[in-house]
């Protein structure tokens, strides 16, 4: 009887490590799933939050559309506006107020090249006027 319950105690005491490798391994198997999840939505934002100023990445755009961009942006953390002219590099975040005569008394007819760069984690887009 001594042997058998020798038997049994050893037998128990396998399945019971078995069954704690078994959960180990399917708990790190579900921990990185969870951190590819997390990999993954995180890159799908940065393409999809790239992906929204790629109409003005090499583009050429008119007035209106550099004063409609600088007030969609112009409350944004992440979007900064630049509006390269002649005399002076102009932020609109900070001078949306001078933009109306910065873009001349008929801006459809001015045309702009843009340009899109992701500087320290901030989208900035640059019209350079041509």
């Amino acid at each position: 009887m001594d042997l058998a319950a020798n038997k049994a105690i050893t037998i128990a005491t396998a399945v019971f490590i078995t069954i704690i490798i078994t959960s180990g391994v399917l708990f790190s198997i579900g921990q990185m799933q969870s951190i590819y999840s997390q990999v993954y939505e995180t890159d799908i934002n940065i393409q999809n939050r790239f992906g929204e100023f790629e109409s003005f990445d090499n583009t050429e755009k008119t007035g209106i559309d550099v004063m409609n961009v600088s007030k969609k942006y112009r409350d944004s953390d992440l979007v900064n506006i630049y509006i390269l002219g002649s005399s002076e590099k102009l932020n609109t975040s900070a001078g949306i107020n001078r933009l109306p005569s910065r873009l001349g008394t008929n801006p459809g007819e001015v045309l702009y090249k843009s340009t899109v760069k992701d500087v320290n984690g901030r989208i900035t887009i640059e019209f350079t006027k041509k």
